[in-house]
């Protein structure tokens, strides 16, 4: 029986239907670095990133986490943004 629901779970996951959490943010733009070696990945596929931001995001339960992600361009400051 957990075999089944392991394989389940999986493919839940795997088929996209997992359901995904939102972390919302305020752009500090004194935050932005330029990356010289656009380490960031853009899994859009459009290649790196310029700019990295590190900022503390938080859920629909008030859990706070930092997360780091990438833009082309500088963001506005005070724009409110949902990650997920």
């Amino acid at each position: 029986m957990k075999r089944i629901i392991g394989l389940f779970l999986l493919l839940l996951v795997l088929s996209g239907c997992a359901p995904s959490q939102a972390w919302y943010t305020k752009v500090d733009a004194s935050q932005a670095k330029l990356n010289e070696d656009h380490g960031i990945f853009d899994f859009s596929g459009n290649g790196n990133l310029k700019y990295t931001y590190t900022l503390l995001c938080i859920n629909e339960k008030g859990e706070e986490k930092e997360i780091t992600f990438g833009s082309d361009t500088t963001l506005d400051d005070g724009t409110i943004l949902a990650l997920e």
